[in-house]
């Protein structure tokens, strides 16, 4: 109860999930030919990602060994999911689970008694003294599994959202930090993406549901957004196991792969390895269906939102899709399929929901109710949250000038709760060392050089961390910045990696940010690529739309002390500095290049070398 109240250090958890690792076996995959990779999720509404990531990974090259669990409560669990196929064995030995990986590329598995049983023990005391939800918890009862279970990479899928056991983007962050750190403290590897549970991923809720829609993916006929995240992790995958690797190489390659169908076929090996019937998976949609069909529709015109994810998840479990308490049957045929997806225009009377169960018609109308009260129906279409909230990458390089050099390699991100940089730096991408001149003064601030090209990929991470607000500390005092929330950005990159400047004592990595604004690009900067702040005597909270903020930005452009004018025109058309060329040494009549860049600063690369200042508890 204590760790609840009072958490843990980095110290205590590592030791108490080392306590947890040594109560049973760990185990030895040397027998696997190839790079061995494991993927965890922290439990969401209609996560079937697994399915479909394993036989991506395992196309791509990898090994994935997978231990995964039956589902309690809201969240399913993959082993129910594949129980719905008729005489698949998921309870394999350890040497049937090694050969079914060498032969396939992958396999999926149930836990067995001698791996980490004391985690068993903990959870049901966790239940009782209500500490389920204890972060430090959760993160030694995941890692602890994970790193018994030997593999080289560890990818963790951390759901945030009402859909999820983690609601806020802060606490998410905080435990995918806990179990990166549980992981360096073990020298394994640890990849994190937190992802958007606000709504349903995918299109089913239901064992066999899922397992159809896993499908139906495979063949390149399923949603976007499961499709989204399988790639994204496969990419994380393919970068975690080869440093030399760039992400946007890696994720166009998963996605070649994926639309190849291989990952299908690989599906099928894995089921028959298994004991699966093929027959059945292969003729999936005609699979036994509950006996009860229940139509939800729009109760008005307007556009959807899926306000109450965790409502559907308990819907699902009423239905029969789902376990209450250990030991509860599944319906193996029930669940709901989302017929309108989010932010999707309806109409009064169009079917929103389809729910599936074996229940008595009795307690149909209760469904119904309660169905009826997980969206909404609004006359504007609300803003679409991005399915990738945040990667959390632990390879991050920086270096200081002069006689304060130093490196720092850390997978901490900024810390927006107390508003202050953490002694660690948010990694958007792969970054490269570079030494800054030794002459200059020893206050020069730590830059960050970027290897990658960034890609409209990348602008669903950079609106997270702009999320965040930063401190960058000046001789003079720290001068607050611009904090973005909601804004929806087009960032362009580079084709090559980007070069430093420095300007008057601060070492800046010239980037731009790019956005529209009634058919006008606002453009801050020079080459295009990653984003800058501005440094200005006051805090700016942009929280409005992107229309909003971009005038906002206008504004101060235009009412700045040098009484400069934005126009398109003015940066887009000038000639870009030269490689090694500094900003001091540009002609001084090109005055309006100087003043943009006497009022820009990198996002995240300035910090004073000799402060260190204070983490997260992670």
């Amino acid at each position: 109860m204590a760790v609840c109240f009072q958490g843990m250090n980095n110290e205590e958890l590592l030791a108490f999930t080392k306590a947890i690792i040594n109560s049973g076996k760990i185990l030895d995959l040397s027998d696997i030919k190839g790079i061995k990779v494991d993927k965890h999720s922290t439990g969401g509404i209609g996560d079937k990602t697994s399915l479909v990531f394993s036989p991506l990974a395992a196309s791509l090259g990898l090994k994935v060994t997978k231990v995964s669990g039956k589902g309690l409560g809201i969240t399913g669990g993959t082993i129910d999911k594949l129980s719905t196929i008729p005489n698949f064995r998921y309870e394999l030995s350890f040497a049937e689970f090694i050969k079914v990986v060498n032969k396939v590329g992958f396999s999926i598995t149930g836990q067995t008694d001698n791996l980490v049983p004391a985690d068993k023990k903990l959870y049901a005391l966790r239940d009782v003294s209500d500490t389920v939800n204890s972060l430090e918890l959760i993160a030694a009862s995941v890692m602890s599994k994970k790193i018994a279970m030997g593999a080289d990479l560890i990818l963790l899928d951390v759901k945030c959202g009402n859909g999820a056991f983690v609601a806020d983007i802060k606490e998410a962050r905080k435990l995918a930090n806990l179990m990166i750190n549980i992981g360096k403290g073990f020298n394994k590897k640890v990849i994190a993406v937190i992802s958007d549970m606000n709504k349903p991923l995918g299109r089913t809720i239901g064992n066999t549901l899922e397992v159809q829609e896993a499908i139906a993916s495979l063949k390149n006929q399923g949603p976007e957004d499961l499709k989204e995240l399988v790639v994204t992790l496969a990419a994380l995958a393919l970068v975690g196991t080869n440093e030399k690797l760039k992400l946007k190489e890696a994720k166009i390659e998963a996605v070649k792969v994926f639309d190849s169908l291989k990952p299908l076929e690989l599906f099928y090996d894995f089921v028959k390895e298994q004991g699966g019937s093929i027959d059945y998976i292969k003729n999936i949609d005609k699979a036994p269906k509950a006996k009860h069909f229940i139509f939800i529709k729009a109760p008005k015109d307007g556009y959807l939102s899926f306000t109450n994810n965790y409502l559907l998840g308990e819907l699902s479990v009423l239905l029969g899709a789902g376990r209450i308490v250990k030991g509860d049957n599944i319906d193996s045929g029930a669940g709901i399929v989302l017929k309108q997806i989010e932010g999707q225009e309806v109409k009064k009377g169009q079917v929103i929901l389809e729910l599936y169960t074996d229940k008595p018609k009795k307690s149909h109308q209760d469904f119904q109710i309660m169905a009826l009260k997980t969206f909404s129906i609004f006359e504007k279409k609300s803003k679409l949250n991005p399915l990738i909230l945040e990667i959390i990458i632990p390879t991050v390089t920086v270096v200081a000038c002069g006689a304060n050099a130093v490196q720092i390699a850390s997978q901490d991100i900024l810390n927006s709760a107390t508003g202050r940089m953490q002694d660690h730096i948010f990694d958007m991408t792969e970054l490269k060392l570079k030494e800054i001149p030794s002459n200059q003064s020893s206050y020069d601030s730590l830059s960050i050089l970027t290897r990658d090209k960034i890609t409209n990929y990348y602008s669903e991470l950079i609106q997270a961390a702009l999320r965040n607000s930063l401190f960058i500390p000046t001789k003079e005092k720290p001068i607050p910045v611009i904090d973005v929330e909601g804004v929806d950005m087009s960032i362009q990159g580079p084709d090559s990696p980007s070069k430093i400047y420095s300007l008057k004592g601060i070492d800046i990595t010239t980037k731009t940010i790019t956005g529209t604004l009634e058919n006008l690009t606002l453009t801050i900067g020079y080459e295009s690529g990653f984003y800058y702040k501005l440094s200005m005597n006051k805090t700016f909270n942009i929280v409005q739309s992107f229309t909003d903020a971009t005038n906002q930005i206008a504004t101060i452009l235009n009412q700045g002390e040098q009484g400069l004018q934005f126009k398109k025109a003015d940066l887009v058309d000038q000639e870009l500095p030269k490689e090694n060329q500094m900003l001091e040494k540009y002609d001084p009549k090109n005055e309006f290049r100087n003043k943009v860049a006497q009022k820009i600063f990198t996002f995240v690369n300035i910090i004073y070398p000799t402060t260190k200042m204070k983490g997260s508890d992670t």
